[in-house]
């Protein structure tokens, strides 16, 4: 009976793929495909004309300013190389004698042309992964890399080495990554197949191998918990003026069933999020009793913002230690909040939403029902209000509570007028004993270190002429947004003993100990086919069709095509980032490190500061002199360069990585 069923569910996969296909190739079969491409080339001609305008409208504003982009210093470098009779590119080609390209799995179509226009055909040296080629969004062209490999595969135009000796991972872990991706990886439409010159081969066979954990969480059951209907992959409730044709595109249902749909998804989504951060707290606490630090742990994410607030409150509520790179709002930490709010009343008390924030903190401490009463007395003040908000409602409060904190809050106004504001954040810490308030709860360490570190940004502030609460929330607010993930690290002091929550294509290039990739339950981001217009590379422009009399659109055949062609290299793209987060695994490289060691003098060479911790005595060398010399602990105390720079690369290169949509 098992394998009846299997039989007719691929039977079933056959065919709706076949109807699939069939309804997509419409046009094409029945002879129409020439009228929907007239009917859409006067759109497709105005976008273009559109689209050109705007670049020439943008460039010489640029030139009236006397401004240039990144891409800007490409394409004219790209032009002068060009130009003959200029003979630039000669000129340039002659002086070198190789060119060495690092990460070529990434370059783009110019990038490749500028290096053909400098290169004599048989001077260029290029050091690449497919399997990591993550920035399609960048502009990055697999493709360029994929034609290289094949040819000098075949031995033709240079020739291929295949580095595929890891020395970074035990062999369980290389072991697991050959098994996934010999699977996923099989050529075609995923663009690499996996074989044996891409497979990883363990160059520290030494090394004790731990096995690659796989953990299962039961999505059906979690939609069950919360009442929602259980639907199979793929599958929706679907109203009565849907499009039945367009199951998997939501652009062809109802306005009810895509909101209906996309707030379960939401709704399912964060409940996946809570309980995998709470399996993975427990994992990690079981690391712990093994010995590791939390520092030696991260949690890879193929997309921070969403998901790393969300496991960030359930670890630090479980007293662990961690860091949100990419999700870097340091005052979104509650206990910073708390603070934020009450600095936001002490400059303007008309403020609603900070006051409400003030008194449903612990400083008061309002029920909600207790806040729907004021907010209720407000409402009901004489007329004399003509506009009441909260604070006046706070005023004419009977509550004591109210009172003594209304009492308090005229006393603190009165002295953010005459102190600092991080001698006024002295005062209330002593006022109220927040620290002692908020240390008191679930990770009260974390917490009394956000205090502290807001507090050393007051001091900041003043010490640089600054004046005013106002200010200081502006300032605030525009450090967030460049070191918000820095300032949660500095709260936690210098050593960073803390879990990294990390977007894999952040990770890239970086090693720990131990990985935790989570979130591989998710559905794939296809916000774009949802789109009216899609745009392609190789394929071109295509569009929806509008049926004005029948109040209704529809994909035409191009934007069929395309829509097929990129769901393709998205799928390829994933597995590339699949891959990347599976092989930054070292499994105690650094710390068997020391027990393969042990009773021996040993030099170790290392760029990377992470790896410098285990080591009795560390020389830091900079342009070929001795600079410092101690143990990790003395030079992270001398705070010298030493320790900057293990600051710099504990950050995991904090530069801002905007492809958050995925």
């Amino acid at each position: 009976i098992e394998a009846k069923e299997k039989v007719q569910q691929l039977r079933k996969q056959v065919k709706d793929g076949c109807a699939a296909l069939l309804r997509e190739a419409s046009p094409l079969l029945n002879g129409t495909l020439s009228e929907e491409l007239r009917s859409q080339a006067p759109l497709a001609e105005a976008l273009v004309n559109l689209a050109l305008a705007y670049y020439q409208a943008w460039q010489q504003a640029k030139r009236r300013r006397r401004l240039l982009e990144f891409a800007d210093l490409e394409h004219y470098a790209l032009a002068l190389l060009r130009d003959e009779q200029l003979g630039v590119a000669e000129s340039l080609r002659q002086r070198f004698f190789e060119i060495l390209v690092d990460e070529y799995q990434d370059i783009n179509e110019v990038q490749e042309s500028l290096l053909e226009l400098l290169s004599n055909g048989e001077n260029r040296f290029m050091v690449g992964d497919i399997k990591q080629s993550i920035y399609r969004f960048r502009l990055a062209e697999p493709s360029l890399f994929l034609r290289r490999f094949a040819a000098y595969g075949r031995g033709e135009g240079g020739r291929r080495i295949d580095l595929n000796r890891n020395f970074r991972s035990q062999s369980a872990v290389l072991a697991g990554v050959n098994f996934v991706f010999s699977r996923l990886m099989c050529g075609g439409n995923l663009e690499i197949n996996y074989d044996e010159a891409a497979m990883l081969h363990c160059g520290r066979p030494e090394l004790p191998q731990e096995p690659v954990e796989l953990l299962i969480i039961d999505k059906a059951a979690v939609r069950s918990s919360n009442g929602l209907p259980t639907l199979t992959d793929g599958e929706a409730v679907l109203d009565e003026n849907d499009d039945v044709n367009s199951a998997n595109d939501l652009a062809g249902w109802s306005e009810k069933t895509q909101t209906a749909k996309l707030e379960d998804d939401l709704l399912e989504e964060m409940q996946t999020a809570e309980m995998e951060a709470n399996l993975l707290a427990a994992k990690i606490r079981e690391q712990q009793a093994q010995g590791r630090s939390l520092s030696d742990m991260v949690i890879l994410l193929r997309a921070v913002r969403g998901w790393a607030p969300i496991f960030s409150q359930i670890l630090r509520a479980q007293e662990i230690a961690c860091v949100a790179d990419g999700f870097d709002d340091f005052l979104s930490l509650p206990e910073v909040q708390v603070v934020h709010s009450l600095l936001a009343v002490l400059d303007n008390p008309r403020q609603n939403i900070p006051l409400t924030a003030v008194l449903h903190s612990p400083l008061v401490g309002l029920s909600l029902a207790e806040l729907a009463d004021l907010r209720i007395l407000c409402k009901n003040l004489p007329p004399e209000f003509a506009h009441p908000c909260l604070y006046d409602g706070l005023l004419q409060s009977h509550d004591g509570r109210l009172l003594a904190f209304a009492q308090n809050l005229q006393d603190w106004r009165r002295r953010s007028l005459e102190l600092g504001v991080a001698e006024l954040l002295e005062y209330l810490y002593n006022a109220t004993a927040l620290p002692e308030l908020l240390g008191s709860l679930p990770g009260g360490a974390l917490r009394r270190g956000s205090l502290r570190e807001l507090q050393r940004l007051a001091g900041e502030y003043d010490a640089a002429g600054g004046v005013g609460l106002g200010r200081f929330l502006q300032f605030l607010a525009a450090g967030n947004k460049a070191n918000g993930s820095k300032r949660q690290q500095s709260a936690m002091g210098g050593g960073l003993d803390a879990v990294r929550l990390m977007s894999i294509h952040k990770s890239k290039g970086l090693e720990f100990p131990v990985v935790f990739v989570a979130g591989l339950g998710t559905a794939f981001n296809e916000e774009d086919f949802r789109q009216d217009i899609l745009l392609h590379r190789s394929l071109g422009l295509a569009m929806r069709r509008v049926d004005l009399p029948g109040r209704r659109k529809y994909p035409t055949f191009g934007f069929n095509m395309i829509t097929r062609k990129a769901r393709w290299e998205n799928l390829a793209e994933s597995l590339r980032l699949l891959y990347v987060a599976m092989t930054r695994a070292e499994n105690k490289l650094y710390l068997q490190y020391r027990e393969l060691t042990r009773e021996k003098t040993s030099i170790y060479i290392s760029h990377r500061f992470a790896s410098t911790r285990f080591c009795d005595r560390i020389v830091l060398l900079e342009d070929g002199k001795v600079t410092e010399v101690g143990s990790h602990e003395e030079l992270m105390a001398k705070n010298g360069q030493y320790a900057y720079m293990f600051g710099v690369q504990a950050k995991y290169y904090q530069e801002d990585v905007k492809h958050e949509k995925e």
